[in-house]
């Protein structure tokens, strides 16, 4: 069997034959490396298993934002990182190349260490963001009717085997509801909350579980921690979503859990009922299980 076929598969989307070169040369022996010159090219190419794409923003034959974004319209379905090699630096365009699907950027004075260690950086955000799209796809919470409370977050394999390990090894587990506030009267996009939940995911530790929902709530399992600790972990996520201009604020409601499936879903629907029966926003409320 051919060493190409072993292994990972990296596109290079660029018109330019100097940048194809380079990055063919560089990359040959960590790479089976597949290259494309045309926008047809890029995009036919996506038939085949990719592992990495990278596009040089310089591509003349089109404008290298509009073949990214369909590009990841494809590639997103199996969560093959994108990487845009350019130098610009304003966060306008930094901001706007990050709609269009692009997981990180190259210098475009390229360098292989550099290359190499952005490349595993986006393969790790990637990865998140992928995790977090399954989560919510894997996620349904019917309409509660009349004034009822319960919302059914469906845990997924990753829950599950949580709170598995945590009964038998017998650690403590903490859970934590957050919600965004006024959710029904914001006004913005729905990537807007995709990448809120992307966010979130990237500051949880490795063992911990995110379980998102498409209405502007999210379930944390933290794993092995005290609700003491968990209230630290609140109030840091709650302090960097802030400073992430997101221009919205969460509340956050914490409790230990017993770690069963049975326990998960009563428990987070005291912290609902326990955070919707408050009148102000950005709150954390610590929640004793003992006296609901």
């Amino acid at each position: 069997m051919s060493n190409h076929l072993k292994l990972p598969t990296i596109l290079i989307v660029a018109d330019n034959p100097s940048i194809r070169f380079w990055l063919k040369k560089h990359l040959d022996d960590h790479f089976f490396v597949l290259s494309a010159e045309t926008p047809k090219e890029a995009l036919d190419a996506l038939y085949s298993p990719l592992d990495f794409i990278i596009i040089d923003a310089e591509f003349e034959r089109c404008d290298a934002l509009e073949l990214s974004e369909k590009m990841y319209q494809q590639a997103a379905k199996s969560g093959t990182p994108i990487f845009l090699i350019t130098g610009k630096l304003k966060k306008s365009f930094r901001e706007k190349a990050k709609k269009a699907g692009i997981t990180e950027f190259l210098s475009a004075n390229l360098d292989l260490d550099e290359l190499l260690s952005r490349i595993e950086s986006g393969k790790k955000r990637a990865d998140v963001r992928q995790k977090t799209e399954e989560a919510i796809r894997a996620v349904r919470i019917p309409t509660p009717s009349g004034s009822s409370l319960k919302h059914k977050f469906v845990l997924n394999d990753e829950a599950v085997r949580l709170l598995s390990q945590a009964k038998k090894k017998n650690v403590p587990i903490a859970l934590l509801f957050m919600q965004i506030d006024a959710f029904d009267t914001l006004n913005k996009p729905a990537t807007t909350f995709q990448n809120l939940g992307e966010f979130i995911g990237e500051l949880l530790r490795e063992e911990d579980v995110l379980i998102p929902s498409s209405e502007g709530k999210f379930v944390l399992l933290l794993a092995n921690t005290s609700p003491t600790k968990a209230k630290t972990i609140a109030e840091r996520l709650q302090a960097k979503i802030e400073r992430q201009n997101f221009d919205l604020t969460v509340s956050i409601a914490i409790s230990s859990l017993d770690a069963s499936e049975e326990g998960f879903h009563k428990m987070l629907n005291s912290l609902i009922k326990s955070l919707n029966t408050q009148k102000n926003t950005n709150l954390i409320i610590s929640f004793d299980p003992e006296n609901p």
